[in-house]
């Protein structure tokens, strides 16, 4: 019988060209490139201490106007019953607002408050930053055909 070995290996690997026994697949790397975004918005999130990162992408999701919860849902590619669910958490937490649509009683329209827009706005300065540095890291053209590449390949899934 043989000992197991401890992995002491990282995910994904130190160095380049080092033994590397994980599969090499989008998945892999999907999901190595979500962990690094992951750890360099970890700072950003100080300042809104109360926000998960899927609450800070349903605000940026809200535009100006205000959009209607179904509408949003469905943009989130969420049930609306989550969605709604969202929407108080962050409606109790002062972020947005709801009202029922004018139009449409039954409807139920948010925006953002100012906190939320707030929020939103540094999120976005986030991501931005860390684009710029990826961007500086690999190269623009690089990086350029990666973002495009992506954009196409989950445009499949808009709703």
């Amino acid at each position: 019988m043989t000992e197991d070995k401890p992995v002491t290996q990282s995910f994904p690997p130190a160095a380049p060209g080092a033994h590397d026994p994980f599969p090499d697949h989008l998945f892999r790397w999907l999901e190595a490139v979500t962990r690094r975004l992951g750890a360099e918005l970890a700072p950003h999130s100080r300042q809104f201490p109360e926000l998960r990162r899927s609450q800070h992408r349903i605000l940026q999701m809200i535009p100006p106007e205000g959009v209607r919860i179904t509408d949003l849902a469905r943009l989130a590619d969420m049930t609306k019953q989550s969605l709604g669910e969202f929407i108080d958490v962050l409606e109790q937490a002062g972020f947005v607002v709801s009202r029922k649509s004018e139009a449409d009683g039954r409807a139920r329209i948010v925006s953002r408050t100012q906190s939320g827009d707030d929020a939103a706005a540094a999120t976005l300065d986030a991501i931005e930053a860390i684009e710029q540095r990826w961007r500086d890291e690999i190269g623009p053209a690089r990086f350029d055909t990666m973002k495009e590449a992506l954009r196409e390949l989950g445009r499949a899934l808009r709703l």
